[in-house]
This record gives C-alpha cells, sequence and structure tokens, in this order.
C-alpha cells in the first residue's frame, strides 16, 4: 500500500459522521453510535485473525462496510458483525444439499438458525501450503452433521465460506461442545461493540505512519539496490576490469511487495479462480429467501394490528415450544395432532398415524400404525350427476384407523398427555408424557412425510407392541441374519411379526450406547412386551412381499429423519427448476460410521419419481411398492436426500394469455373489427360500479371482483388502445381507489394478525363467533384462494402504473399476503413457512384449523393455480427475482402434481386413480385419504368440474393442457349439455373451452344480446374474448380477429 492509499484509508474510517470513532464507548444500546475504526487499528481487533464460532444467520447478516471495501487487498472479503472485521469463521450443521464439477464440491449447510450457507471446497491440485485444506472425509452426503472452518468470501451476492478445514461431528455431545463455544462467542465479542480509547487509536495511527515511511524507505532501497545490480550486470557482460557481485539468489526471489500481516498469503491459495465456478454457480439462484417485512417495529404495515389470541387455541403445544419454533402449521399433514381430542389421523404415506388416547381395540394409549391395501378401499355408488361413461364411482377412501400395530408403553395411562415437542412445515415431534403435559416423556414418535418406517423413541419406558388383529407368531426366517446373507448391522435386533390378516411387519431396535438390548416376551392377549425399561429406538414396517425387499429394509433400520430442508433453484436462464428434499438423519447413538452406512428408507409419489434426477432415481427399490389412499402407487428411495427436476419452467408465461399448445405468450394485435367488438364489451363493463362489488363481507368474494376489473383494466391498457383510452385511465384510477380500501384496512371485516397460530386472518369469526364465517378465514381456510386473488390485483397494478408500487402502504400490504399463505423461508418470525403449498404432496391444502378424519383437502385445484401465480407476477413487478422464479418452480410442481391426481386425462398418469374412479374426468374434493367427486356446495356437473376451471388465467393451460380440456368437454359438456348449466357457471364452462377450441369461446361471449346472468361475479366478457383470442396463436389458416402476433407479454 502507498503512502497516499493509507491516509485515503485512514480518512475515510475517520470521517466525521463517523466520530466518535476515537472516544471510548460503552456497552451498545439502540441509541449507540457504533464507531467503525480505520483499518490500521485491525490487528488489535479480537474477530479478525481468529476462528469466529458463530450462527449460520450471522454469518450471513455481515455487511460489506462501503468506505472500507475494496480500499485494499488487506480488506479483500472482510466483512463486519456490528463494528468487528471477520474474515474467518466456524460454522456447524446439516449438509442439506450437495453440488459438485471438475473444480468445486459446494455443501450447503443448514445449522437450524433460520438460514444456510454455501462451503466451498476446490478441487485442484494444491501447492504445499500450511493453507492447503485437507483432503475432507470420505463419508459427507446430505444428512451429515459436519464443523466447518472457511474463509468468507462473496461470490454473486451469496457470501460462502471457503473451506479450509471440514470434520463430521458423530454425536450430539459434540455438536453441543460446538454450540457452548457460539453462545459464548457471541455473548463475550460478537454482540458487544469492540472499543478503542483514543490514546490507543492515535498510537494505531502514529505506528501506522510509522510503518509506511519505513515501507517507502525500504521500496526505494530496493530500487536503488535492483539499479546497481543492474549496471553490475551490464559492465560483466561488457568485460569490464570493474568488480562486482552477482545477484544473490534471495534477493532474485524477492519479492516486489511484502506483506506485514500475513494474511494475503490465504487469498493466493483458496481464491477460486472465478472462471472455474461459472460453470456450476453462474446461473444458480437461491428461491428461498425471505419476503421484506413491513418497515414498522411490528414487521406489519401500520393498517394491520394485532393481537394474542385466537378463538382456537392449539392442545398439546406449550408456550415454550411455541417460542422455539415458531408460528404454529395450520394447514400442514400433523395438524389432527393439535385440535380437539388429538385422535384423528395424520396421513405421512403410505402409513397414517393417530393416537389412541385410550379408546379403539387396543385399549391403550399408544400410537396406533394403519396401511390399508387397496381392496380395503371403499366406493361410493355409480349414480353420480355427471353421466360419466362407466359410470364410475362417486367418491373412494380407504379406512382411516387400521389398528395393525400400536407402538404402546407399559407406563401410559389414563393421564397420557400427546404434546408437539417441535413443529416445521415438513416434521413434527410427538411425545406421549404418562403423567401429564409437564411431565417428561415416556415415547416419543418422529414423523415425516414419506417415512418407510415409524420410529418410536423410548426414554427407560417398556415397549409393548400392540394390534387390532392378531400376532399368529414371532419369527426370523433368517435367524438373525441380513436378508442378503451378512449380518444385520452392529447393534441392531429384528423381529419378524405374522398376522391372521396375512401381513407381516418387520420390527426392528437398536439400544442407546451403554443400554441393554431390547427383549421381547408374548402376552396372553397377543402382544409383544418389553421385559424391562428401554433406551432406544424402535422400528416397524410393513413388507408386502416378504420375499422382496428385506435386505433395503435391514439397510436402513435403525436411522430415521428429523427434519427436511427444502432447497431449490433455477438454471439456464429461468428455463429450468430443482428442487431438493435433504433429510436431517439420525440415531439414537450418534455412531457416525453407522449413520454413513445407513441411508434412510423414504417413500415418493409418483409426481416425484417422474421429475427424480438420475442420481436419485437410480437410489429407487423397485421391488419395494406399496399403495397410498389417493396418491397411487408409492415406492421406497434408499437416499438421504432427493432431487426433482422441472424442465420446462413456464418463464416466458406474462399477464397476457399463454398458449397451451406452441407454450409460448404473445401481444395479440386484433383486427379493427374484433377490437371494436371487445372494446365496447369492456366500455360496458368498466361502466360498473367496482367500488360496491368489491366493498363486501366476505374476503374471497372481495378478491374476486377485484381481479376481475384488474383483467378488464389490463386488456384496455394491454391490447385495446386509444379506442377506450379515456376508460382505461378512468379504471384504472377506480382499481386503485377500490384497492385502497383494503390496503388501508377499512373493508367491512378488516384483517388483524393473531400471533397464536401466527397469521393473518379476517376478524369476521372474531365479531360474528361463527367460525365458517368468510369460508372459514379465521380459522385459516382458503387463505391463499382469498389472498391470491388480491395479489393478484396488485400485481396487475403495479404492472400497468409502477409508480403505485411506491406507495409503501401498497407494497407491504401484497407482500404481506404473500407471507401470510406463502412465507418461503424460517427466517421470517411472524408467518409459518408455506402454510399452504404442501412441497412432498406437489399442491395445497386449502383446510385450516379444522379436525377431520380424512385430513386436510382442497377443492378448487384452479384457484390453487392462481394463488401460485399472483406470486409469480407479484415477483416480476417488484424486480424480485427469486419469488418471481419461485412462482415460476411452484406452478410447475403445482402442474404435474394436478395433472397425476387431479385430472384424468386418457394417458398414463391416470394410471395413478383407481380404475373405477378415472371417469370422472376430474378429482372434486381431495382429501389426503379420500377422493369426493362433488363440490362443498353442490353436485351439478357444471359445479363439480367448473370450481376447477376458475378463474381463467394465462397459467390455466399451463395446468389444464388443452388435450385434456377437449376430452373433459367432450365427455361431459358437449352435444348442447353445457347450456344446461345455470347461471355464471355456463360462462365458466366456454371460457374453459377457450383454451380447446377458441373459435367457440369467442363466437359465444361476441355473440349480440349476451346476458351478463352467465358470467361468475369473478368474471368479466372482456377478458374471456380476450383470453380466446389468445389462444388463436396456435391454430392454422386464417381467423378474423388475429391479424399478427409479437413476443411482448
Amino acid at each position: 500500500m502507498t503512502g497516499a492509499a493509507s491516509a485515503d484509508a485512514a480518512n475515510v474510517a475517520e470521517r466525521p459522521e463517523q466520530k466518535p470513532a476515537e472516544t471510548a464507548m460503552g456497552a451498545t444500546s439502540s441509541s449507540t453510535k457504533i464507531s467503525y475504526y480505520a483499518q490500521y487499528c485491525f490487528h488489535l481487533s479480537p474477530t479478525l485473525n481468529q476462528w469466529c464460532p458463530m450462527r449460520v444467520a450471522d454469518v450471513a447478516n455481515l455487511d460489506e462496510y462501503a468506505e472500507f471495501h475494496g480500499k485494499s487487498e488487506y480488506l479483500s472479503n472482510v466483512y463486519f458483525h456490528m463494528n468487528h472485521p471477520i474474515k474467518w469463521v466456524r460454522v456447524a450443521g446439516v449438509v442439506v444439499a450437495m453440488s459438485s464439477n471438475d473444480y468445486l464440491t459446494i455443501y450447503t449447510v443448514d445449522d437450524g438458525s433460520g438460514a444456510t450457507i454455501e462451503c466451498v471446497y476446490k478441487k485442484q491440485r494444491w501447492p504445499p501450503s500450511a493453507a492447503t485444506p485437507p483432503p475432507l472425509p470420505s463419508t459427507i452426503a446430505p444428512g451429515t452433521v459436519v464443523n466447518v472452518k472457511g474463509a468468507l468470501q462473496m461470490y454473486r451476492g451469496v457470501l460462502q465460506a471457503l473451506i479450509v478445514k471440514l470434520a463430521v461431528l458423530r454425536s450430539t455431545e459434540q455438536e453441543m461442545q460446538f454450540w457452548a463455544k457460539v453462545h459464548s462467542f457471541a455473548q463475550t465479542t460478537l454482540y458487544r461493540p469492540w472499543v478503542l480509547d483514543r490514546e490507543t487509536v492515535r498510537a494505531c495511527r502514529k505506528a501506522a505512519k510509522a510503518a509506511q515511511r519505513a515501507r517507502d524507505e525500504e521500496e526505494v532501497r530496493k530500487e536503488m539496490e535492483q539499479e546497481k545490480k543492474a549496471r553490475a550486470k551490464e559492465q560483466k557482460r561488457r568485460g569490464d576490469d570493474m568488480d562486482g557481485e552477482t545477484e544473490d539468489a534471495a534477493d532474485r526471489d524477492m519479492p516486489d511487495n511484502e506483506s506485514s500481516d500475513g494474511l494475503n498469503s490465504y487469498q493466493s491459495t483458496t481464491h477460486p479462480p472465478e472462471h472455474k465456478a461459472l460453470s456450476l454457480v453462474s446461473s444458480i439462484m437461491d428461491l428461498f429467501p425471505p419476503v421484506p417485512a413491513a418497515s414498522s417495529a411490528s414487521g406489519l404495515p401500520a393498517a394491520i394490528p394485532s393481537r394474542p389470541d385466537h378463538p382456537l387455541k392449539p392442545v398439546g403445544v406449550s408456550d415454550a415450544v411455541r417460542r422455539s419454533t415458531g408460528p404454529l402449521q395450520s394447514n400442514k399433514f400433523y395438524t389432527n395432532f393439535m385440535l380437539h381430542n388429538q385422535d384423528l389421523p395424520t396421513y405421512l404415506l403410505p402409513y397414517s398415524v393417530s393416537w389412541t388416547n385410550g379408546r379403539g381395540p387396543t385399549n391403550c394409549w399408544g400410537l396406533t400404525v394403519s396401511y390399508a391395501t387397496p381392496d380395503q378401499r371403499v366406493f361410493g355408488p355409480t349414480t353420480g350427476p355427471c353421466g360419466h361413461q362407466g359410470p364410475p364411482a362417486s367418491y373412494f377412501y380407504s379406512p382411516p384407523i387400521q389398528p395393525s400395530l400400536v407402538l404402546d408403553a407399559a407406563e401410559l395411562n389414563h393421564q397420557t398427555a400427546l404434546t408437539l415437542d417441535d413443529a416445521t412445515d415438513m416434521f413434527v415431534l410427538v411425545s406421549l408424557r404418562p403423567d401429564g403435559p409437564a411431565a417428561p416423556p415416556a415415547v416419543q414418535f418422529p414423523l415425516v412425510q414419506g417415512q418407510g418406517f415409524i420410529t418410536a423413541l423410548y426414554h427407560g419406558a417398556r415397549p409393548i407392541l400392540r394390534t387390532g388383529m392378531a400376532i399368529l407368531s414371532v419369527w426370523d426366517p433368517y435367524n438373525g441374519q441380513g436378508r442378503d446373507g451378512g449380518p444385520l448391522k452392529p447393534g441392531m435386533q429384528r423381529w419378524v411379526l405374522k398376522m391372521n390378516d396375512g401381513s407381516t411387519w418387520l420390527v426392528y431396535a437398536r439400544a442407546r450406547t451403554g443400554a441393554p438390548p431390547l427383549a421381547f416376551r408374548q402376552t396372553a392377549d397377543g402382544a409383544l412386551e418389553g421385559k424391562g425399561g428401554f433406551h432406544g429406538s424402535v422400528h416397524v414396517a410393513r413388507v408386502l412381499h416378504p420375499e422382496q425387499g428385506w435386505a433395503a429394509y435391514d439397510h436402513a433400520a435403525g436411522v430415521f429423519a428429523v427434519g427436511v430442508h427444502l432447497s431449490g433453484h433455477t438454471e439456464n436462464g429461468g428455463a429450468v427448476g430443482q428442487y431438493s428434499f435433504a433429510f436431517r438423519k439420525v440415531d439414537v447413538t450418534g455412531d457416525g460410521a453407522f449413520l454413513a452406512n445407513s441411508p434412510l428408507l423414504m417413500f415418493a409419489l409418483p409426481h416425484h419419481l417422474a421429475s427424480f434426477d438420475e442420481r436419485t432415481r437410480a437410489a429407487v427399490q423397485p421391488h419395494i411398492a406399496m399403495e397410498t389412499p389417493v396418491k397411487g402407487t408409492a415406492r421406497a428411495v434408499l437416499a438421504d436426500a432427493w432431487t426433482m427436476v422441472e424442465p420446462s419452467l413456464p418463464a416466458n408465461m406474462g399477464f397476457l394469455p399463454w398458449d397451451g399448445r406452441t407454450k409460448q405468450a404473445g401481444r395479440s394485435t386484433l383486427s379493427d373489427a374484433a377490437r371494436h367488438t371487445i372494446a365496447q364489451v369492456a366500455r360496458q363493463e368498466l361502466g360498473q360500479d367496482m367500488d360496491a362489488q368489491s366493498n363486501l363481507e366476505s374476503a374471497y368474494f372481495a378478491g374476486k371482483a377485484l381481479a376481475k376489473f384488474a383483467l378488464i383494466v389490463l386488456c384496455t391498457h394491454r391490447l385495446l388502445g386509444d379506442e377506450v383510452k379515456d376508460a382505461a385511465a378512468d379504471g384504472l384510477a377506480r382499481l386503485k381507489a377500490a384497492f385502497a380500501r383494503f390496503a388501508d384496512n377499512r373493508q367491512k371485516h378488516p384483517l388483524v394478525y393473531e400471533a397464536t397460530w401466527g397469521g393473518v386472518v379476517s376478524t369476521a369469526a372474531y365479531t360474528t363467533g361463527d367460525a365458517m364465517a368468510d369460508f372459514g378465514n379465521s380459522y385459516y381456510n382458503d387463505h391463499h384462494f382469498h389472498y391470491g386473488y388480491f395479489v393478484f390485483a396488485g400485481a396487475v397494478l403495479a404492472h400497468l402504473d409502477p409508480s403505485w408500487l411506491q406507495n409503501r402502504a401498497n407494497a407491504e400490504y401484497v407482500d404481506l399476503l404473500v407471507r401470510d399463505y406463502a412465507n418461503p423461508s424460517r427466517q421470517d418470525a411472524q408467518f409459518p413457512v408455506f402454510r399452504s403449498f404442501d412441497w412432498y404432496h406437489g399442491h395445497s391444502w386449502a383446510s385450516g384449523v379444522f379436525p377431520s378424519m380424512d385430513g386436510k383437502n382442497q377443492e378448487s385445484s384452479s384457484e390453487d393455480a392462481m394463488a401460485v401465480y399472483a406470486i409469480k407476477m407479484w415477483g416480476h413487478v417488484k424486480g424480485d427475482a427469486a419469488m418471481e422464479q419461485r412462482g415460476n418452480l411452484m406452478l410447475s410442481v403445482l402442474a404435474r402434481s394436478l395433472q397425476t391426481y387431479y385430472y384424468y386425462a386418457a394417458a398414463a398418469s391416470s394410471s395413478e386413480m383407481p380404475a373405477p374412479f378415472i371417469g370422472n374426468q376430474v378429482g372434486g374434493i381431495v382429501f389426503e385419504n379420500k377422493i369426493d367427486h362433488t363440490t362443498f356446495f353442490g353436485g351439478d356437473p357444471e359445479l363439480i368440474h367448473g370450481i376447477h376451471m376458475l378463474p381463467l388465467l394465462p397459467c390455466s393451460p399451463f395446468c389444464r393442457p388443452p388435450a385434456y380440456v377437449l376430452q373433459e368437454w367432450n365427455d361431459t359438456f358437449s352435444n348442447g349439455r353445457a347450456d344446461k348449466a345455470q347461471g355464471g357457471w355456463r360462462g365458466v364452462l366456454y371460457a374453459n373451452l377457450g383454451t380447446a377450441d377458441p373459435h367457440a369461446a369467442f363466437d359465444y361471449f361476441s355473440q349480440p344480446g349476451f346476458a351478463d346472468d352467465k358470467l361468475d361475479q369473478g368474471a368479466s366478457r372482456t377478458w374471456y374474448l380476450c383470453y380466446a383470442t389468445g389462444e388463436y396463436t396456435w391454430l392454422t389458416g386464417p381467423f378474423y380477429p388475429i391479424l399478427s402476433m409479437s413476443c411482448d407479454s
């Protein structure tokens, strides 16, 4: 560094607004002004040259101090917590994802603090150096808990740790030791400002100036010495007799600039060549950053009040657990455990579990494990109203509670309390406490969707295995040997149970280190009872084909998942999406070798299997397949992580109609006749009273009204041009005014943030006492339907007038709604992660905190798509690329799921549904355990099918392809049957036909004398006509409305 550069850095660090930089400071407070000392003081920092043990969330929040960053090589890759300069960190957590190429391996590490960090290992050949990273342990895989020492670096906006050393943490004790260091470092150093007194700072400045003068003098001396040597060489070359000395080897190798601090020596060997990393990470974007909270202290928009109470208090969740886990999941697979008697089923797939609660044939207090075979399904009558060919069954379901096996304990009794001790969006830990909710648990059950074993963790209780059947025999045809002929894994025990219903169950046990193994005896009533207290895990699984698949169960037994980390990114300019589940794997001993050699056995649903990448597909076990209640055949996967790929994201889908055949979006340039026809309709519809139609008691119908007018205004601005210019401007102004009522929270039932569950709800239930007011919004029913319409309307407003988005109240209001139903990050402590969307099932659940024997349900698949599409478009208008691309990925996952489980086309995917039901063409109401070809509001064909059509949007043909739409029309509504539909449902049917036969749809809505009572209250002729013209882009031959197309969407 030159003297000028040094002085510049000093002056920058001590600018007047940074003072008192040379003043002693006390403990920090909200009013304390933290001083950033000049870099000549950094050698006194307690953090710069230290390995700083930190939470990943704290690492992610490190700042680049603008006044220092880039001023010198000395400050390269130095970041700040408060005023602490930090360059080297230590983090520990579970590896949740891995990426690799020829040059790098990137481990994504999650420590549960609400953020993840990419830890980068360079694979190039290293020269001998103290900074050379050692070879990594060969056992690292998703699910491995690691301790990483690394140097910070920023790569394309992502803060990474460049691995210097990585070690596997093989026990909970090691993890706790690390977290003790993190806590101590945070308390003693990290969260206390670094303070230097004036005299120390002045002494440092003086020493820095003296050192700089010495360096300058040394540089001059070297230059003179080199010049002298150069003259000597020249004289020698000429043969002069002048005495001179040749170059000294040490001088010849001396660097031009020496580092006084030694820090740069690390960078010379560990900074990865930029071009080598591009092929791996240059186009990858993390899709799950938090949605910004409002700028107020509460994190909520100023117009949204908060209250601590909710009419329904969750059962079995203590205040301490709620504080540690964050907002509660109202719409996830395990909600029944928090409601009423807590004894309705939780559907894990392929198994379900339920608390016996002293009832049922076993009359105990353990956890029932159920599995229903396809021949146990119950089918409804074939006299449905739709008149489908076949005719198909009107519904089907499986027996919800089959007491196949009950994991019980002798200590459990009528005082037993069921509690939830940990809960996230994809994991829950259920505890059974024999002496009430404050007592220690006798047994715990870690539950995730798709688990291959149901696992019970016994804490000294005496295990009992009961059944509602009868155990015919307890046997082991392999005499304790593995199914593959070798021994069972060390520490594992196995029993094979034959039941009187013909089923076979495998039971495994693994004792904690130092605890005795489990010993069973069979009692008079046919149960298996432990001979004494047991400390360890018991794992049960049903095998459908005992001669196949045992080796996989033996291989996986003893480990279980205690969490799932979701990650995802897009590639190829947003055209390809990828998402992964990394299961956090543990066992009861913490034996690292055992964990490394024991992959998880998990079950994947058909839509997972269809999108697995090659590595995950190779882990599928072809001989282990089990039927699920309504999601087809699940297949076992022996892996600790899955990766699914969506190869065709709708990245080019915009606000205007999107062609389901060409997969393209375009802006239609209409003929004068077509434009005139639609303009007349638009002018008439813009004359309607937006305020009256949206100022309703129902958030659902109010949102539909706003979205309806948003689409009309969109068409007038984007498609109809000057012919409706004045009406379009007036319509936009009135739409803004109508929307403002809700952004200002002045509607008839305002919204409120309630902290019991953690969400924004209608106050309707608070004021009326009716839990089902506004379709149960206050109890978390249908939030993605209700709020999705508002998000979409807000996106249109911001698209047509970007200045509308600059109003903070507007942006914060829409962001709030997105956070409520689709918060992507645990860093948002006010809302649960993905309240509505279920990444395992691939679609949303609409039912909230209402107990249900058949589990969660959703009726309108098309409104599910609307809610996701709204997120995509809101991200687009905000310039939030992560949100937009997350919406694209969610929409692709949703389309795949809906086309597998909701829409039954004449294609291979329909085979996932039972043959007696496929002829219905569409599901109706899809529960976790039942599909009912009906609706909650009627059983007419137009209702059952139409609720899966509305609203018609650009995303409609993406989810409901033209071929399926045509098949459904021909089967159910052709030959005049659609004209029998009553009210607005007739318009829905014809608008949906526009996806497959836009000629017919355009003719229907453009006919003279069209009666508006054939329109749904959330629909308009203006949009339906424009939607049909957008679908003309694939037709061959001339058609009068379309003259040309351009790609401006």
